[in-house]
């Protein structure tokens, strides 16, 4: 259940504990009917379903995700809750303009930790 409406979720995650719960309370308090949200590493999906449902049908949700085994989860989410206002963009999403952008996949991609830098770079950079 997602705000009193049913939410269909592949079979696999229905002991996934549920992150970024003040991102969904945001977009529960912010988003309107007609309104257009990007979800770059969209991940399993829960943040742009949450988006759809807000958006509605004359809504936009662009939901980008690199990770193969990540897409089979978003499109199957996309198809069971019928949100044809959902479009997915299998790219990472960057600030730099490339052709070509590596992208490290952990284990076998279904993971948080998928990612377009090295983890020692993220733990030696301005964040580390």
């Amino acid at each position: 259940m997602l705000w009193e409406k049913p939410v269909w979720t592949h079979s696999r995650l229905w002991n996934h504990v549920l992150w970024d719960e003040s991102v969904l309370q945001w977009i529960n308090r912010h988003l309107k009917s007609g309104d257009v949200f990007s979800d770059a590493g969209a991940h399993q999906g829960w943040l742009s379903v949450a988006a759809a449902r807000q958006t509605g049908r004359s809504g936009k949700v662009v939901a980008f995700e690199p990770s193969p085994v990540l897409l089979r989860f978003l499109r199957f989410h996309k198809q069971v809750n019928r949100l044809t206002q959902m479009e997915i963009v299998s790219k990472a999403v960057t600030r730099e303009d490339s052709a070509v952008t590596p992208f490290i996949l952990e284990g076998d991609g279904d993971s948080a930790m998928n990612s377009l830098v090295e983890i020692e770079e993220m733990e030696n950079g301005p964040r580390g």
